[in-house]
């Protein structure tokens, strides 16, 4: 991947952490989600400020591990007994408006 732009690279990086955000805890999924959202600023700041020292070009390597080690800690917690997996809540959220459209359908047909 030596030959893929570091913009690129970091874009990548992002939409690799994206569907784990579906499959974790809600705890875990936002520091996913920030890991992320941190990597696409990266890849912004890499296409629009190339040449220019930026706030976050100057400070990336800190970050870098901050946002690194937040993401093995928030990945560390148990979601707690109705801390529902982000699929799941999706999920459920869709049964339920089925549901509900189907008992509006029954009670249309029984007037």
């Amino acid at each position: 991947m030596s030959s893929v732009d570091a913009w690129a690279l970091h874009a990548i990086y992002a939409l690799l952490a994206a569907p784990f955000i579906f499959i974790s805890s809600i705890f875990a999924a936002a520091t996913i989600l920030i890991y992320a959202l941190f990597n696409l600023l990266i890849s912004i700041d890499y296409i629009f400020y190339l040449n220019i020292d930026t706030i976050v070009s100057i400070n990336f390597a800190s970050s870098q591990l901050f946002f690194a080690l937040a993401l093995v800690i928030g990945s560390m917690f148990k979601g707690a007994a109705d801390d529902h997996r982000i699929a799941n809540s999706i999920l459920d959220c869709v049964g339920r408006y089925t549901d509900i459209h189907r008992s509006i359908q029954k009670m249309e047909k029984n007037q």
